[in-house]
């Protein structure tokens, strides 16, 4: 233990941080959130001057081999999958980190949503979770999650998220909160005069609809680049990352009517970073990322009138959006995110 942790004092310091060889897990390169801040972190890690390796699902039958040869000094997962048990494995030889994005710890379905009720899931403890009427997936039950991890270091993307899982009975001290950060893009922002929101797949719990309602009341121009088509609202459809930072850039205002308990989120972020006010529900822990413009869980009145004070007030949405992007600048920054991982990193090796 001691030669090791010699030869560890001898490691070239970057960024303050002593250099290491990370192995990051996750399902895909490339889909959503949860991926671009691991890219993130491979990125920035590897600027550094640290050693960073990269595996999704397709490289799970290698595991073992990319481990002996890697030999990574710290394992780091993000969503769990078919993969997830098989390195889990390794924690008790490599330190160990297990980012959490959502709610798939103790929930079988992802979110802690009832899709046939249309409604948040009630149920904080492990003694329902047995009779979910939500369709059940791959993931592991609630107690069995709680076994699997109870000496695993623990992230979560907001304090909402770990008070969900201290409430599920997971220990506090094993938590982690490191917010989310997104790379910032160098776009010279416009004012196009409409109301922008996206809203992927499962778009009910992402409420698209609610945008769709807002829009029906209002006489502005809506638009929505999601997978279900509103009256009223011009609909883009999926759109590529270059397409939809132009419409964050040019857009008046952007809405993110989200309705389960949102863990985090970055579309928020990536428009607030363009300087523009973002209004949205109070759903999880999206307070913790947006300072202004919360609306009540479900108030369509009080988001349609927000939305026309701002489209009315362009002064006010000036003055509102500045706010956003220095909140961006100065506490979700991908540089910002990945200190904070590091700090937390060098302190378990």
């Amino acid at each position: 233990m001691r030669s090791w942790m010699r030869s560890l004092s001898k490691r070239r310091v970057s960024w303050g941080v002593v250099w290491m060889k990370v192995l990051f897990i996750n399902d895909f390169h490339q889909y959503s959130g949860a991926e671009k801040v691991v890219n993130s972190l491979v990125y920035w890690l590897k600027k550094l001057g640290h050693e960073t390796l990269l595996i999704t699902h397709e490289e799970i039958h290698n595991l073992d081999k990319i481990i002996i040869k890697f030999k990574p000094d710290l394992i780091n997962q993000h969503n769990f999958s078919l993969f997830g048990p098989v390195a889990l494995k390794y924690s008790e030889k490599i330190p160990f980190v297990q980012t959490i994005h959502d709610y798939w710890i103790v929930c079988k379905t992802r979110h802690h949503y009832l899709y046939r009720e249309d409604r948040i899931c009630p149920y904080y403890n492990f003694d329902n979770c047995d009779n979910c009427p939500n369709i059940l997936g791959s993931l592991p039950m609630p107690q069995q999650s709680k076994k699997l991890f109870a000496d695993i270091q623990l992230t979560t993307v907001s304090n909402y998220v770990k008070n969900v899982l201290v409430k599920f009975g997971f220990n506090p001290d094993n938590i982690h909160v490191i917010h989310n950060g997104i790379e910032i893009k160098d776009l010279e922002p416009k004012d196009m005069n409409f109301v922008f929101c996206t809203a992927k797949n499962p778009a009910q719990i992402k409420g698209a609809r609610f945008f769709a309602e807002v829009a029906s009341r209002l006489p502005y121009k809506f638009m929505l680049s999601g997978t279900t088509s509103y009256s009223g609202v011009t609909n883009l459809g999926f759109l590529p990352e270059d397409k939809l930072f132009n419409m964050y850039k040019n857009c008046s205002i952007y809405v993110f009517p989200s309705i389960w308990e949102e863990p985090a989120g970055l579309t928020h972020l990536e428009a607030m970073q363009f300087g523009k006010p973002v209004v949205a529900f109070d759903a999880g822990g999206v307070k913790e990322y947006v300072k202004n413009c919360i609306i009540p869980l479900r108030d369509i009145d009080a988001m349609a009138a927000k939305v026309k004070e701002l489209m009315e007030d362009e002064n006010l949405r000036k003055k509102l959006g500045e706010e956003n992007r220095e909140n961006v600048l100065n506490n979700f920054t991908a540089e910002i995110m990945v200190k904070k991982y590091l700090k937390l990193f060098e302190k378990l090796i």
